[in-house]
């Protein structure tokens, strides 16, 4: 390989020192260095620099050739002469290069990075050098700072200003002085001028312009109602008086306040008051003296008392008096409380005493509660019932002798009171020896447990049964074993699993390898052992055979590899002889000597390439070998291009270029007289500003240029300013400071003011409006008196009263009130306070006197005289708590006899009146009769009749009894004396408890011991020993036999594998302990231990896998206890090609490097390896015919040979100043524009990298004009042009991008075309135009593909001033317009960013109208256009203009329509595989939200539409439609295969207007239609209206394939052609636009068809009936499902329909249909053409014409339609 790599870098030195070149065509280096750029390969010259001084052939002591620049045999002159210093070398360097003089000469080197350098675009600034390459800087700024105009960059002609043509305007001032104006005014800037403020008035206007309204405005005001007036001032807001600061008059309250404006405070009140101390309150009268209540009458309050009176004044009588009563009766006497009512004692409380009963409640009050009650009683459980007796305590009974039912034990008592003893008791049992322990089952029989079921433990056997009881089957169970096949026996041991041997150990005997291991248990290791071998050094791989021993392959026989010889060997064993070897070479004739390169085959040198020498040519290339370049060339014509045109000079060549130029630089026109862009003209199409001025102002106009002077100003001259509402004296302000007298007339007067002008009217006179005259010093109604004419009602108000007269208006005030002062009422029968009412309220006090005494009252005054008096006349005392004398006392000194009865008798007294009542009897209270020697009850007794309890206490206890009373002591007591409590039965120690507390040892003994209790006594019985029953002792920390030894004797159990076997105690601390076989089981290891307890050792440690390629092995991670490393570079070898990874670095046959052969077209680099297999580079690859394209297509060095009048024009943008220029490939053209100047029919131009002026008309036949791609090739019109024109026929366009100007291509008049691979973007209509990618126009058999259009914005519509005009609207912004044409194939296209204009306005001398807005639309086929096929496209992003600015938001036409396809008054269209999203309409000026409508597709007068595998997505906006059939659609238009989904309208829209039925959709999914699916649209019930399920439906980042389970995948046209989509495909077809193409989703689990063509795979299918054809045809053979060669037999049985060229024959059977047009009609068949898109009903209408009798065929050829829905 390096042998290859220094051959190949001998060859390039070489060239690099020679040179090569010539008219043959591009050098090998000019192709390498092309093919590296296109490929990425490394192969630079860089590279090539580097690759010859790493191999030794470049550079100064090298060793290499001797550099010919130094040979003293070169005849060194001219412009290469020899120098000493950079300064010597004057030649012309390329860009981002410099003349440096190295070895005496001057050789172009690049400049230093950064250098500065000019990159052909305009629009960048500061562009360097980089890797001498120049390289475009940041982009400049063509900001001008004036918002007016559109400031953009034209990469050609540099900054463009454009004049903004807007509404906006700008305001000034505030209030009214507010102005508005435009903004811009013919592109400058406009200024706005504030108007005069003046004095503000209160009137909602901000009249002094201060941004303020109303402000700081007040006046006096007052507030007047049935209290009285009270005044303030109010402020102005909003044109009204508001905020009276007056107060409202209110009644007066006590507040030392005049809170009715009356002058007086706290006039007249009283209110009620209470008197209060430690008895309660009592109610009175106080009076208001300076804001306080004063001077409260009223009752004092006393401690109530029961004489019926409210002492305490709380309302209440007699209230919360109480006193002690009793009740007594034969069960005893019981007390109580009796309280006061209505002066009087009742309603004692004691209760009647009763026979004492078990309540805790003492029944027959004798102190004592619920004594001396018992009965019988018993404690049942779910264990059964067992009875005694229970006592009362506290209202229970409690403390029964019944002993509680338990569960029975074994202990021969009758434990649950059943009457039997040890019913049904059973336990678990066990057998214990050295085997094991195994459990069973005993039962009690009196007391005592008896046999045991339990089976004897026996040693494990394999039986798959648990013989030693342990819990685990055959365990611990081994046995040897062997395994055995065709490659022999190892043993090992088996394990016992489930009773059956297993898990054999035994390695399994395998064939031996190379291991040092013996694999086939034969006792040999890697005996018999060879395998193939190779040696590889850097020439090669040789093969041969090698030897295993100790596991390594050992004496490899293959020979080494070496370098390859030219001697017809195989030196490096690789297969090829002689391969890759060459040597320089030369070819000489009269022009010079050129060195090449020859190779070797079959052991001879053949092949020389040195290029032939040539004459010497202005191309910086040795062209006749002879080490000088460009020597002995003249002079030759150039020119000076830019932005301002082209100006001519000549030109010398210096370093393969043309230089210096003598030709001047363009420059824009100025006013000179002067052809200044020399373009012929002088002063051409130059304006600027002028004025007129005069004493009114200065008016602007515009003035042009005629030789050298400005002429023509169009200002108008300045006047007057009037009323007009025009700026008559051109102050940019209208009708300012104009103003006239004016008046204000009504009922009341005339006022006189002064209104201003506003717009061309007289406004704001500021006149007052006459009112009715008011007391306010004011002429209210301008009659020129003030405050005439007016009185009112007065009054005068104090403290008595208000009184009422008149008063009269003088200076604004009101004087001179006739009103009486009021005073206080006298009794004099007159009105003294002015109240209405005389002598009112007036009493004074009188009296009555007699033998009793003295009594005052009241009298009142009655028309001046005092009569009434109330006062009572005098009588004697009386105990009725009245002062019936007057003497100020009350039943005084009144008594009488008294006595108190209640049920214990009654004692007699006296009492005293007190209150009105009779009170304090000082009679004694009758009681009960007690043991005091006294007569407690008044019936002359003492202490009869009386007994008690009593009670004798020793150290026992006490027992109680009763004694009697005997002059007021106790004796006689009854009582027992206590003695200790024994077990009889009875309470011996009177505590209430029989037998209590009384214990005795007991206990309780069978055969496993004897244990130890107490025993109490019960009823005099000795009962309930607590001595537990002995039992078998068991693990629970209990002595359970009574031995004194807890848990002794329960045995050790032994369980575990591995690491985990061990032996535990059954019981350690009460607690039964498990064997737990996993104890201590931790994660298996390889140690040689069995650490997971499994019975296996180092067990399922699995494997490791490493190494890639050869190298990748798995190797076990523990071997015999000791863990193993897999070592990834094991085996690894050199890399050779074979398919394998040999050095085990990850990649196969890397590095194994590359070949490059070929010429021409063939010219390519192959690999060596290839998929494994050593390749050879093929130098006739991609070998075609020779065609005329420039290129050398059959590769044999020779480009368009022996072709007649072929011509290949060559365009390259960098040949600035070649003066050879003449289109070839080594002098270039520069513009496209010059090729197409020379071409004729059939040139072919090339393209090269660069960017280009568009504006281009192709009018020839047959031209092709090929860039060099989207990203290479530009083409950028100015505005308003359009980038080709193409008038003539069959032209190829392709593979480069238009930008700029009006229209990307139109196409017109052309019949045949190929526009393919082309980028078209920024196109922008200018006012009043249209803006398009393509333009088709009355052109047929166009073909466009591979088109990515974008940027496209429609010009906004004129502004015109008419009376009756329509506004003009918006332009469309289209991708794609067909007008008028036929047989147009539009395919894979994107159409994004397109925008219609916005609309433009009307203006009349009333207001003015804006117009509609543009369409923005991807396809639009309108005027008659047929025979248009569109599929997969894509168009996203159309937004319709906005409508134009009318007077206000009723005044304007609506905005434009969104729109993906239009079809408009045209037929046979189809359009498949179409993507539409992101349609908006634009928005009105009526609502900034609403919107025009948006939609997928819309049709109009149209005929055949077919629309197949349609994506349409709505984004969000309102308005959006599905499909749009507006009026006039009378030919059906079908929908099939298609989704419409998140549409904010309907998804299916027919015009009312249209049949219902024309408009049919079948095979599609309609999701998410807000307004609804369809409305007047015929769909079929085949249709879905499920969630699609896209993979992103957000219109941010949208993804509209669709996911596996979407309900759209395989539910398409049963017959539709689904063998585009992937596998598995579900054998029929998706809907949607990736349906049917490599995009298709297949679904979850789908099935897979396969299919050669055709719909389905079902090409030889046949149909099964025929409809439009003649009725009484009988049909006896059908053909294929296609229209391809379909024939038709049938027998016509007399007269028939007939059969017409130009009949639709529809025929299918009941799934699908397919539509074919009739060409020919014959004798014996009826040849019939495909008809893709008619599908009419209406065809099949019978007639009287008869077709002939017999066989009939129908020839069918062409594609398939399905329409089953149609019919």
């Amino acid at each position: 390989m390096k042998l290859r790599a220094v051959v190949f870098s001998v060859f390039v030195a070489v060239l690099l020192v020679f040179g090569c070149g010539g008219e043959g065509g591009p050098t090998f280096l000019d192709d390498l260095d092309r093919d590296s750029k296109a490929s990425g390969d490394l192969a630079t010259s860089d590279r090539l620099d580097e690759q010859l001084h790493a191999d030794g052939l470049g550079g100064e002591g090298g060793g290499g050739t001797q550099h010919p620049d130094v040979d003293a045999n070169v005849d060194v002159d001219g412009e290469l002469q020899g120098c000493e210093k950079d300064e010597d070398c004057d030649q012309q360097p390329k860009q981002c290069h410099k003349f440096k003089c190295e070895d005496k000469l001057c050789r172009e080197v690049p400049l230093a990075d950064n250098s500065p350098c000019f990159d052909g675009d305009l629009c960048t600034e500061n562009d360097t050098c980089q890797n001498a390459r120049c390289v475009s800087g940041p982009y400049k700024s063509c900001n001008d700072n004036n918002p007016c105009t559109d400031d953009s960059c034209d990469p050609v002609s540099g900054c463009v200003n454009r004049i903004i043509d807007t509404d906006e305007t700008i305001s000034c001032g505030k209030g009214e002085c507010f102005r508005e104006v435009m903004k811009c005014v013919d592109g400058v800037e406009n200024a706005c001028t504030p108007g005069e403020p003046s004095e503000e008035v209160c009137d909602g206007k901000d009249n002094d312009c201060d941004g303020l309204t109303d402000e700081d405005l007040e006046q006096a005001c007052t507030i007047t109602n049935e209290f009285g007036t009270c005044s303030g001032t109010e402020t102005c807001r909003q044109a009204s008086w508001v905020g009276c600061t007056a107060k409202t008059p209110a009644a007066e309250i006590c507040n030392n306040i005049d809170d009715d404006c009356d002058g007086l405070t706290d006039e007249n009140l009283s209110q009620p008051c209470t008197i209060t101390n430690n008895f309660g309150t009592c109610t009175g009268i106080e009076t208001c003296v300076d804001g306080n209540w004063v001077g409260c009458a009223g009752n004092i309050p006393t401690a109530e008392i029961c004489n019926n009176i409210d002492d305490d004044c709380d309302g209440l009588t007699d209230e919360d008096l109480e006193q002690a009563c009793t009740i007594t009766n034969e069960f005893g006497t019981c007390n109580g409380i009796e309280t006061c009512s209505e002066g009087n004692w009742q309603r004692c409380s004691a209760k009647t005493p009763a026979a004492e009963i078990c309540n805790n409640i003492d029944d027959d009050c004798d102190g004592e509660i619920d004594e001396e009650l018992s009965r019988a009683c018993s404690v049942t459980n779910r264990f059964g019932t067992c009875t005694g007796t229970e006592t009362c305590s506290e209202g229970n009974w409690v403390e029964c002798t019944a002993k509680t039912p338990a569960t029975e034990t074994c202990n021969n008592i009758d434990d649950d009171c059943d009457g039997f003893t040890d019913e049904g008791l059973s336990q678990a049992c066990s057998v214990t020896n050295a085997f094991g322990t195994c459990t069973g089952r005993e039962t009690c029989a009196a007391g005592r447990w008896l046999g045991c079921t339990a089976k004897t433990p026996v040693a494990e056997i394999c039986n798959n049964i648990d013989d030693d009881c342990d819990g685990t089957t055959d365990e611990d169970l081994t046995q040897a074993c062997l395994v055995t096949n065709d490659f022999g026996t190892c043993s090992g041991t088996e394990t016992c699993r489930a009773g059956n041997w297993v898990e054999c150990n035994a390695k399994t005997p395998v064939a031996e390898i190379c291991n040092n291991i013996d694999d086939d248990c034969d006792g040999l290791t890697d005996e018999d052992l060879t395998q193939v071998c190779l040696v590889t050094n850097d020439f090669g791989t040789c093969s041969g055979t090698e030897t295993c021993r100790a596991g390594n392959w050992v004496e490899c026989n293959a020979k080494t590899p070496a370098p390859e010889n030219c001697n017809n060997v195989d030196d490096d064993c690789d297969g090829l002889t002689d391969e890759d070897l060459s040597r320089m070479c030369t070819v000489s004739n009269s022009f010079g000597t050129c060195v090449g390169t020859e190779s070797c085959s079959a052991g001879n040198w053949v092949g020389c390439n040195a290029k032939t020498p040539t004459e010497e040519t202005c191309n910086n290339i040795d062209d006749d070998c002879d080490g000088l370049t460009d020597e002995g060339l003249s002079e030759q014509a150039c020119s000076i291009t830019n932005s301002y045109g082209t100006c001519t000079g000549t030109q010398t060549c210096r370093a393969g270029a043309w230089v210096d130029c003598t030709a001047k630089t363009p420059a824009e026109e100025t006013c000179n007289n002067i052809d200044d862009d020399c373009d012929g003209l002088t002063d051409e199409g130059l304006s600027r500003t002028c004025t007129v001025t005069n004493s009114f102002g200065t008016c602007t106009g515009i003035e042009t240029c005629s030789n050298g002077n400005w002429v023509g100003c169009t200002a108008k001259t300045p006047t007057a300013e009037i009323c007009n509402n025009i700026d008559d004296n051109c102050d940019g302000r209208v009708d300012e400071d104009l103003s006239r007298a004016c008046s204000i007339t009504n009922g009341f007067g005339t006022c006189n003011g002064t209104e201003t002008c506003n717009a061309g009217n007289w406004e704001g006179c500021n006149a007052k409006t006459p009112a009715a005259e008011t007391c306010n010093n004011i002429d209210d109604d301008c009659d020129g008196l003030t405050d005439e004419g007016l009185s009112q009602a007065c009054s005068i108000t104090n403290a008595f009263g208000t009184c009422n007269g008149t008063e009269t208006c003088s200076a604004g005030s009101w004087v001179g009130c006739n009103a009486k002062t009021p005073a206080a009422e006298t009794c004099n029968n007159i009105d003294d306070n002015c109240d209405g009412r005389v002598d009112e309220d007036l009493s004074q006090a009188c009296s009555v006197t007699n033998v009793h005494g003295t009594c005052t009252g009241t009298e009142t005054c009655s028309a001046g005289n005092w009569v009434g008096c109330n006062a009572k006349t005098p009588v004697a005392e009386t105990c009725n708590n009245i002062d019936d004398n007057c003497d100020g006392r009350v039943d005084e000194d009144l008594s009488r006899a008294c006595s108190i009865t209640n049920g214990f008798g009654t004692c007699n007294g006296t009492e005293t009146c007190n209150a009105g009542n009779w009170e304090g009897c000082n009679a004694k209270t009758p009681a009960a009769e007690t043991c005091n020697n006294i007569d407690d009850d008044c019936d002359g007794l003492t202490d009869e009749g009386l007994s008690q309890a009593c009670s004798i206490t020793n150290a026992f206890g006490t027992c109680n009894g009763t004694e009697t009373c005997n002059a007021g002591s106790w004796v006689g007591c009854n009582a027992k004396t206590p003695i200790a409590e024994i077990c009889n039965n009875i309470d011996d120690d009177c505590d209430g408890s029989t037998d209590e507390n009384l214990l005795q040892a007991c206990s309780v003994t069978n055969v496993h011991g004897t244990c130890t209790g107490t025993e109490m006594c019960n009823a005099g019985n000795w009962v309930g020993c607590t001595a537990k029953t002995p039992a078998a002792e068991i693990c629970n920390n209990i002595d359970d036999n009574c031995d004194g030894l807890t848990d002794e004797d329960l045995g050790t159990t032994t369980c575990g594998l591995g690491v985990c076997h061990h032996t535990v105690q059954n019981c350690v601390n009460g607690v039964p302990q498990v064997c737990n076989p996993f104890h201590g089981r931790t994660t298996e290891v390889c140690d040689g231990l069995d650490n997971d307890c499994d019975g296996y050792t180092d067990e399922d440690l699995g494997t490791t896998t490493c190494g890639l390629g050869i190298c990748h092995h798995t190797v076990q991670n523990c071997v015999n206890g000791v863990p193993q490393h897999c070592d990834p570079l094991e085996g690894r070898m050199i890399e050779v090609c074979d398919g394998y990874d040999n050095d085990c670095d990850g990649y196969t046959d890397e590095d194994l490097g590359t070949t490059t052969c070929g010429l021409g077209e063939c010219r390519h680099t192959a690999p060596n390896c290839l998929n494994g297999v050593p390749q050879t580079c093929d130098p006739y690859l991609g070998m075609s015919p020779e065609i005329c394209d420039g290129l050398d297509n059959d590769c044999d060095g020779d480009t368009d040979e022996n072709l007649l009048n072929c011509q290949v024009l060559w365009v390259d943008q960098s040949n600035i100043g070649d003066p050879d220029e003449n289109g070839s490939r080594l002098h270039p053209f520069t513009t496209i524009g010059k090729a197409l100047a020379v071409s004729q029919d059939g040139t072919v131009i090339r393209v090269l990298e660069g960017t280009y002026p568009g504006g281009l008309t192709v009018e020839h036949p047959n031209i092709r004009i090929i860039g060099s791609g989207t990203d290479n090739t530009f083409v950028s019109s100015v505005a308003g042009a359009t980038g080709f024109y193409v008038t003539g026929d069959n032209v190829t366009i392709q593979d480069m991008k238009v930008s700029g100007g009006r229209y990307g291509l139109e196409i017109n008049g052309v019949t045949n075309g190929t526009f393919q691979n082309l980028t078209i973007s920024t196109l922008t209509g200018a006012t009043g135009q249209d803006a398009a990618g393509i333009v088709l126009n009355a052109t047929s058999n166009i073909t466009l593909s591979g088109l990515k259009i974008s940027g496209v914005t429609g010009g906004v519509g004129n502004h015109v001033s008419c009376i009756g005009c329509v506004a003009p609207p918006g332009q469309p912004g289209v991708a794609v317009i067909v007008d008028a044409s036929s047989s147009i194939t539009i395919s894979d296209g994107i159409f994004f960013d397109l925008r219609g204009g916005r609309g433009g306005r009307k203006s009349d001398q009333y207001s003015y109208w804006g117009g509609a807005g543009g369409r923005a639309v991807g396809v639009w086929i309108r005027n008659a256009s047929s025979s248009i096929v569109v599929q997969n496209t894509a168009t996203y992003n159309a937004y319709g203009g906005e409508s134009g600015k009318g007077y206000s938001s009723i005044y304007c036409d609506p905005g434009g329509n969104g729109l993906g396809i239009v079809v408009e008054s045209s037929s046979d269209v189809r359009a498949t595989g179409s993507l539409i999203y992101d349609m908006l309409g634009g928005a009105s000026c009526k609502n900034s939200t609403d919107y025009n409508y948006s939609g997928c597709v819309f049709t109009a007068n149209n005929g055949a539409v077919l629309i197949d595998h349609l994506t349409c997505v709505g984004s969000g906006h309102i308005k959006q439609k599905g499909f749009w059939s507006s009026s006039g659609a009378t030919i059906p238009i079908g929908v099939t295969n298609s989704i419409f989904a998140h549409l904010s309208d309907y998804c299916l829209w027919n015009d009312p207007s249209n049949d219902g039925g024309v408009l049919t959709v079948s095979y599609s999914n309609m999701f998410d239609c807000q307004a609804g699916v369809q409305s007047n649209a015929n769909v079929m019930s085949n249709c879905l209206t499920s969630d699609p399920m896209f993979v992103n439906d957000d219109i941010t980042a949208p993804d509209y394939h669709l996911l596996p389970s979407s309900p759209s995948i395989d539910t398409g046209k049963p017959n539709s052609d689904y063998c585009n989509e992937p596998y598995p495909n579900g054998c029929r077809v998706n809907m949607g636009a990736y349906g049917n193409t490599a995009e298709a989703t297949s679904a979850q689990g789908a099935v897979h068809c396969s299919c050669e063509s055709g719909p389905g795979g079902s090409k030889n299918a046949s149909y099964d009936s025929v409809r439009a054809l003649p009725a009484n045809a009988a049909v006896t053979q059908l053909g294929p499902k296609t229209c391809d060669n379909m024939v038709v037999n049938m027998d016509v049985l007399g007269p028939v329909a007939s059969i017409n060229v130009g009949d639709v024959v529809v025929y299918g059977d009941a799934e699908s249909e397919l539509a074919c047009r009739v060409t020919s009609v014959g004798t014996e068949q009826v040849s019939v053409a495909p008809q893709p898109n008619v599908f009419s009903p209406g065809l099949q209408s019978n007639s009287t014409q008869a077709l002939p009798t017999g066989p009939t065929s129908i020839i069918i050829s062409g594609v398939q339609v399905l329409l089953d829905e149609i019919f």
